[in-house]
């Protein structure tokens, strides 16, 4: 049974062009055929995931941003855009009764774009002070494998907002976000649509540098929405959850490795040391120090075993 997992691999598999799905109304969560993997919601290709090591996830996050602003700006009209890492990408919404669901990213190296991507990667190292020889080769080998056309990305574009259209539960609710934000549709999902996509992806993301107003531009809603959706799911506001996920990776970084705590704490998203120490003792309950040495001294623990944070 070809899934729109499957789908997506299979286009990549053939023809090298990667298909990112920006799950808006939460509709990857309603049913198995459109359920995706979390990197196939970001650009988790091979070569996007190396040059989040390059220039910084907290600067793909900005492009990532910065296409969906456009694409609200366009009218929500598909476009074409290159990245300042040389990936082409078609930019496509999927619209179900004028009302926003997804918006998809196909991404490649196309040859009559070859030579702009490139100049845009050189020009993007030589910004961050990388030497173009650490990341030319990676993008050589990319374009050699996702080489293609626009014509392409926009045709495998469609193909995967046809295979989610025909599988997008019919008859669903509609509302509208308040405060003139472009209106989304959910769908009956095991948890509020919107709401579970938001989770999903503070649950990838929660190191990157977040604020409600970057999420709220993400899944095209109000901020006040956003608080709302989410303290209504989780009993806690965004930021709180923010919190917890981070402190939770830190604990178990600490019991983990040896990784001093000023290294987990940005590691984890907060390049304050004091302020980091703050935040895990109140989630915690005790020091980062403390922690280690309680739980690396008193337990073997395993890679899974560190206890979560409290609620």
């Amino acid at each position: 049974m070809t899934t729109l997992y499957t789908l997506l691999c299979q286009i990549e598999a053939v023809f090298g062009v990667r298909i990112c799905v920006h799950d808006i109304s939460g509709i990857t969560f309603t049913s198995h055929m459109l359920e995706l993997p979390r990197n196939w919601k970001n650009h988790g290709c091979a070569y996007c995931q190396s040059a989040k090591v390059f220039v910084g996830e907290k600067r793909c996050m900005l492009q990532k941003d910065a296409a969906l602003r456009k694409l609200r700006r366009n009218g929500v009209q598909p476009f074409f855009g290159i990245c300042n890492m040389g990936v082409c990408e078609y930019i496509y919404p999927v619209l179900q009764e004028r009302k926003l669901l997804a918006v998809i990213f196909a991404s490649g190296v196309t040859r009559e774009d070859a030579d702009t991507a490139r100049e845009k990667l050189l020009a993007q190292a030589q910004r961050a002070h990388i030497p173009p020889e650490e990341v030319l080769p990676s993008f050589e080998q990319f374009a050699l494998h996702a080489g293609t056309s626009r014509e392409a990305l926009l045709f495998f574009a469609q193909l995967a907002e046809d295979f989610i259209l025909r599988h997008t539960v019919a008859g669903s609710s509609r509302v509208s976000a308040p405060d003139g934000s472009y209106p989304v549709e959910p769908v009956p999902p095991r948890k509020s649509g919107i709401a579970a996509a938001i989770i999903a992806y503070l649950d990838e993301n929660y190191a990157a540098d977040l604020s409600l107003k970057k999420l709220a531009s993400l899944f095209f809603i109000s901020e006040g929405h956003l608080c709302r959706l989410i303290r209504q799911e989780l009993g806690m506001s965004v930021m709180s959850y923010i919190k917890r996920l981070r402190m939770g990776a830190a604990a178990r970084q600490l019991v983990r490795t040896d990784l001093s705590v000023r290294d987990i704490g940005r590691l984890v998203g907060i390049s304050d040391t004091n302020y980091f120490c703050r935040c895990f003792r109140s989630v915690m309950g005790v020091t980062p120090t403390e922690y280690r040495h309680l739980h690396t001294e008193s337990h073997p623990w395993d890679a899974g075993d560190a206890p979560l944070p409290r609620g």
